[in-house]
């Protein structure tokens, strides 16, 4: 579906993109939508050497992902984006993902912005960008991105240093890694009966190598039909900075 209204990726589940029960894990998932963005892009005329030669670069703000069910080893996963907003400091792009028979398994949306990176300081889009995509004004998820709250009493606490894997091609942590920083912080029993359902990142600060990430969470209190919640906070060790926030939301895997 590739019409320049909409681009679509199709991936197969690898081995190693997954996790417990076989099934793929939310920071892979997230990373197939990466790839898709990046593919659209540089379909579009937009590929990172085009970033490179303005000393531009895309920083992922804000990331909204439900998963209704997680593809598992070897099946195809479908990726279909577009853009819902291009004006301004912000851009809004939508994800829907698909298995191969065409089965919805879930939706993201996600709200970045465009850094000089010699001014370190984010620029409203180009107007050359913004006329090079279609832009659709549908949310795969209806979300306005209210201002997130950190967690003020944390009963869950764990320390992660940010390694060389953790780090992305401009040499900050990659914003799927916040994926399993957050995910790992709740409780045991979480991570083996239950399954992220949803899960909310703000990205507050770049974090680079060597750095000593504190993930604070508090669970939320939610009607036990509907799963277990949980608040995070991820600051620096070095200065107590807030470097992300978010939430997740655990179910049953069906």
């Amino acid at each position: 579906m590739n019409d320049g209204k909409r681009y679509e990726t199709i991936f197969e589940v690898r081995f190693n993109d997954t996790g417990r029960h076989s099934l793929i894990t939310p920071m892979a998932l997230f990373g197939f939508l990466q790839e898709t963005a990046i593919s659209h892009a540089e379909s579009r005329g937009f590929p990172a050497e085009f970033l490179a030669e303005h000393h531009w670069t895309w920083v992922l703000n804000r990331v909204h992902l439900r998963v209704r069910h997680y593809p598992r080893w070897r099946e195809k996963v479908v990726v279909t984006t577009w853009p819902s907003n291009l004006s301004g400091l912000y851009a809004t792009r939508e994800f829907l993902i698909a298995d191969g028979s065409g089965r919805a398994c879930g939706a993201a949306t996600s709200r970045w912005v465009l850094v000089d990176v010699a001014r370190k300081r984010a620029i409203r889009i180009p107007e050359r960008i913004a006329d090079g995509f279609y832009t659709d004004t549908e949310r795969a998820i209806d979300d306005p991105f209210p201002r997130e709250k950190e967690v003020e009493t944390a009963t869950l606490e764990k320390e992660f240093h940010v390694r060389l894997s953790d780090l992305d091609t401009n040499q900050h942590a990659n914003s799927g890694s916040y994926f399993d920083w957050f995910l790992e912080t709740v409780p045991t029993d979480v991570l083996t009966d239950l399954v992220p359902k949803t899960v909310e990142i703000t990205y507050k600060r770049e974090s680079v190598l060597g750095d000593t990430l504190r993930v604070k969470s508090a669970e939320t209190e939610m009607p036990e039909s509907q799963g277990r919640g949980f608040s995070h906070t991820i600051v620096r060790a070095a200065d107590d900075a807030v470097v992300a926030l978010g939430k997740s939301f655990w179910g049953a895997e069906r």
